[in-house]
């Protein structure tokens, strides 16, 4: 049985992306929640983080690590995501941000958004 080029060439391409997409889906370890010590309340708390699970998946795992490297790390996605907030659409997103995140806006300089 011969194989011709253009068909091993096809094999090999759907194993590597068979395999990336394996890794790609590989279950994380558990990460340690960030606690930390809040001095007015004495208390240990532990500290809620946005965006945590694909923080998680950049970091540790392969495939995270090389879209970090190839396109989260570059000014293009940097700026392209700043435009994105800076539209007026994007104000819905702040209250249940807040909301989320219990963030004091009594410290927050009073502004309109329109």
């Amino acid at each position: 049985m011969n194989i011709s080029k253009t068909k091993k060439r096809w094999g090999l391409i759907l194993l590597l992306l068979a395999v990336i997409a394996i890794l790609a889906l590989y279950p994380l370890p558990p990460q340690a929640p960030i606690q930390y010590y809040d001095r007015q309340s004495g208390l240990l708390k532990t500290e809620k983080v946005a965006g945590e699970k694909w923080l998680v998946w950049l970091y540790n795992n392969p495939v995270g690590e090389a879209t970090l490297w190839a396109l989260a790390k570059r000014k293009v996605v940097s700026s392209v995501y700043g435009n994105r907030m800076d539209r007026h659409s994007s104000t819905k997103k702040i209250q249940p941000f807040v909301d989320e995140f219990d963030i004091d806006m009594s410290t927050a300089q009073k502004q309109e958004f329109n």
